[in-house]
């Protein structure tokens, strides 16, 4: 990438640079063109991806818990295919665990039905 970069910049900052003298306003896409070679150099000569990797494993050490699967969080197909037969959807949609929304849903039916 860097190689794409740099030729792009040899050949763009030429002709953007001659129309800076004239218009200032050419100077815009040189200071971006400048910012993205540095980010692709920094990148293949720098130390850009030792500091991303060093950067992940901190945050893994410090705050694991971003890096969890969401274990009981997540909602069944076949519970959501019942729930939507018994015109219970609206209970698993709005309960705050979904895993097992049908069966609180049908059992607080019941408890309506009862009393």
């Amino acid at each position: 990438m860097l190689m794409f970069y740099g030729a792009f910049a040899a050949v763009a900052f030429p002709p953007l640079l001659a129309r800076a003298r004239s218009n200032p306003a050419f100077l815009g896409p040189v200071v971006v063109i400048s910012f993205v070679a540095a980010f692709q150099a920094d990148m293949a000569f720098g130390n850009k991806l030792g500091r991303i990797r060093d950067d992940a494993e901190q945050m893994l050490k410090e705050s694991p818990e971003l890096f969890e699967l969401p274990g009981s969080s997540t909602l069944i197909v076949t519970e959501i295919d019942k729930a939507i037969a018994t015109g219970m959807a609206d209970a698993i949609i709005t309960d705050p665990k979904p895993v097992g929304a049908l069966a609180r849903a049908q059992a607080a039916a019941q408890a309506d039905q009862r009393s």
